[in-house]
């Protein structure tokens, strides 16, 4: 309830409300009216400002009441998943889609936009293997370096990847990126920390729910930069349905004998992959197929497999 000194302060003469720009008080100005409005002479013609539409006003409200949080919420029936930002309506159009299938490599599609938007990544889920893989640019760029999520521990969630957009000034190398993980009877969050071990992303799962998935947090410095921020959205999202196959799929309790090689801080690239016996990145190359949404990201299989078509 509002206090009578609030109260009388908010009515008295002179008081606009919060944003006036205005003179404070027009008592005891000769150009004022005795309704307390000037002069038609000098009264402004704002005929021609730009209003703002409804639709424009409610994405900058949106943008800043929390611009660094995107809600993930799943459509079973389109096997899809939007994120858009945390206060947007639920029919709101999404920042991000990410499209998933069970039987095709890759099994992970990321898409900026809508469902006819443009693909920005792709992701592979592993049915043995406690590992994925991932690569960040469209089906078509000629340099698409596949990238490795490597597990750190057997039967604890914790992973880690490789990443040159939280390296550190002046260093010609990709920074180690470590997900680890806190879980209770309704959440299960998964951190991004950077070599500092200073948290620089969280997902934060619901447990129980099958639409509203989550919510994806950007923190620190490249909070706002999008190519930080998409990384994040796909090695989270990437993490997060391995780990969701990883407890519905027995072949994974086979992946997990062999002694996992994580990412080391300072390790590089490809030079780092042989180091420890792994075979470095190769590029990877789509053509066009079928299927609307997975159109531009099925090539991978057709070339290893001399161009035969996949089956659906």
């Amino acid at each position: 309830m509002e206090s009578s000194s609030a109260y009388a302060y908010r009515n008295m003469d002179g008081y606009h409300g919060p944003g006036y720009t205005g003179p404070a008080s027009t008592a005891g100005s000769s150009n004022v009216t005795a309704a307390g409005q000037l002069p038609t002479s000098q009264q402004q013609d704002h005929s021609d400002a730009v209003v703002p539409t409804a639709e424009q006003q409610q994405q900058a409200a949106t943008a800043a009441a929390d611009p660094n949080t995107l809600k993930v919420d799943f459509h079973w029936r389109a096997r899809s998943a939007k994120l858009t930002p945390l206060t947007a309506a639920d029919d709101a159009a999404p920042a991000y889609v990410m499209l998933s299938r069970f039987f095709h490599m890759p099994n992970l599609v990321f898409k900026r936009g809508g469902l006819k938007g443009e693909v920005f990544a792709t992701a592979a889920n592993q049915f043995v293997a406690i590992d994925s893989t991932y690569t960040l640019g469209a089906p078509g760029e000629t340099d698409r370096p596949k990238q490795e999520i490597r597990a750190a521990k057997r039967l604890v969630t914790e992973y880690t990847h490789q990443s040159y957009n939280y390296n550190a000034a002046g260093s010609t190398g990709p920074a180690t990126m470590t997900w680890k993980t806190t879980a209770n009877l309704k959440n299960w969050d998964f951190v991004c920390c950077d070599e500092q071990m200073v948290p620089v992303a969280r997902f934060h799962s619901n447990v129980w729910y099958l639409k509203k998935v989550g919510l994806l947090e950007f923190m620190g410095p490249k909070a706002a930069d999008p190519a930080a921020r998409e990384e994040i959205i796909v090695v989270a999202l990437t993490i997060y349905h391995q780990m969701l196959l990883r407890m519905n799929n027995v072949l994974n309790l086979l992946g997990a004998i062999p002694k996992p090689k994580p990412f080391k801080a300072g390790e590089g690239g490809a030079a780092g992959a042989e180091a420890d016996g792994r075979k470095a990145p190769e590029l990877e190359s789509d053509e066009e197929d079928h299927d609307g949404a997975f159109a531009e990201v099925d090539a991978v299989g057709r070339k290893k497999a001399g161009n035969a078509p996949v089956v659906s």
